[in-house]
């Protein structure tokens, strides 16, 4: 009898509702899942990573390569790419009328392409500028609302400070005679003392620069000629660039 009662006690155990047995494939194919979940989140992100730094590399490295070739032909050998390092290699090999006829076209479709977008920039800045003027002028407004419902706010603020500031100090004087005055008189002190704090380091900043940085070569006499001097070669870079675009364009 015991041995049947103990029996069906752990067959209703066994089998109490709402508790269902998960079997342990299910479990090891769910943990299998999310492993595969996470390697495929890292495998994506080391990806969009390795891409972007492969992306800069190589435009730093021909970035490089490009300024040791200009240098070695415009400064060591006077703007002569035949008689510099890479141009002898060419000349060598026998390649080097094929790689001046490449770069000629490039140089004459680079300028055709630099004169179209000159000549159809101003257009298409106008266009944009007629289709996005509504929208500017709302920002322009909602700026200018904005900056009127701040300074209201801080007149209004100003405005409760200065009529309830007497009331606490009367407060504070019913409780402990004096100490409003005496707060009132810290705080008048303390703004007095910051403005003359910074009034000064302002006048020594000014005489430091005056007397100490702006002299010499730095001085405003010098900074203006050497501006003069780099809008001048400036200029002069500008044209030679647009006479060399002019003659690329025009020829056939």
């Amino acid at each position: 009898m015991a041995s049947a009662k103990t029996q069906n006690k752990s067959k209703q155990k066994t089998q109490q509702p709402g508790k269902k047995d998960i079997p342990p494939t299910k479990m090891t194919d769910n943990k299998k899942q999310k492993k595969q979940k996470k390697s495929n989140s890292n495998t994506n992100n080391s990806s969009g990573s390795s891409c972007c730094r492969w992306f800069i590399g190589s435009f730093v490295l021909i970035g490089a390569i490009g300024g040791l070739i200009a240098y070695d032909t415009n400064v060591l050998h006077n703007g002569n790419f035949e008689e510099s390092s890479l141009g002898g290699v060419l000349k060598q090999t026998g390649a080097l009328p094929h790689v001046e006829n490449a770069w000629f076209v490039s140089l004459k479709y680079s300028a055709r392409g630099f004169k179209w977008i000159e000549e159809n920039a101003p257009i298409a800045y106008g266009k944009t500028k007629t289709i996005l003027e509504p929208y500017g002028d709302f920002a322009k407004d909602l700026g200018i609302s904005l900056i009127n419902g701040g300074k209201k706010g801080f007149e209004c603020t100003k405005v409760f400070v200065t009529e309830k500031i007497p009331i606490v100090l009367q407060f504070i004087d019913n409780y402990v005679p004096g100490a409003g005055q005496k707060i009132s008189d810290f705080v008048s002190t303390t703004c007095k003392g910051f403005c003359s704090i910074t009034s000064n380091f302002w006048r020594q900043s000014v005489d430091f620069f005056k007397t100490k940085v702006f002299i010499g070569q730095l001085s405003p006499e010098n900074l203006g000629k050497a501006f003069n001097t780099t809008t001048q070669r400036v200029l002069g870079y500008y044209s030679s660039f647009h006479e060399r675009v002019e003659f690329y364009a025009n020829t056939a």
